[in-house]
């Protein structure tokens, strides 16, 4: 049987593929609302939407930046902060009018075994009232005056209701 070469002691290479990801739930979840417009415009009144955001990185921020907008500095040339500001470049934030939609389910890292609720987020132009179940879930919701995103608590536990399967059998 013929010996490979000698590799002396102490001297070792270690080769990986070069991976990379970022995130695109932004860009998804804006897409996604998009897309379900026209399905959204044939409704009598302002709909729901659902979106499912997950993906390797999502979060929550990214959703309501998809959705509402983003926070922005204003910095001088030599970096000092000069203020902040909310820009409300979101899906739910230009037009006028009645929106297409009411708000919408948002689900993130949900999978075969289940995940968390969705959030709710409220659409700033709906001046209609949901049903008490649906907002039981979390809420979102742009203030325009304030120039923030609102938060309303979840008490709802609706994916622990569903029974998914169990990481325990």
């Amino acid at each position: 049987m013929k010996k490979g070469p000698e590799v002396p002691l102490g001297r070792s290479v270690g080769i990986e593929p070069a991976l990379t990801a970022w995130d695109d739930t932004e860009r998804r979840v804006r897409r996604a609302v998009s897309r379900k417009r026209r399905q959204g415009r044939k409704a009598d009144v302002p709909a729901l939407v659902a979106v499912h955001a997950t993906g390797i990185a999502s979060s929550y921020e990214e959703v309501d930046m998809a959705l509402f907008g983003r926070k922005v500095a204003t910095m001088d040339p030599d970096g000092r902060l000069l203020g902040t500001r909310f820009e409300a470049d979101g899906t739910f934030a230009g037009g006028g009018g009645e929106p297409t939609w009411a708000g919408a389910f948002v689900f993130l890292n949900v999978g075969f075994l289940g995940g968390p609720d969705p959030v709710l987020y409220l659409h700033p132009r709906f001046g209609g009232r949901l049903p008490d179940a649906l907002l039981a879930l979390e809420t979102r919701g742009y203030d325009a005056r304030a120039g923030v995103i609102v938060v309303g608590p979840s008490t709802a536990g609706v994916m622990d209701a569903l029974n998914f399967v169990s990481r325990d059998v």
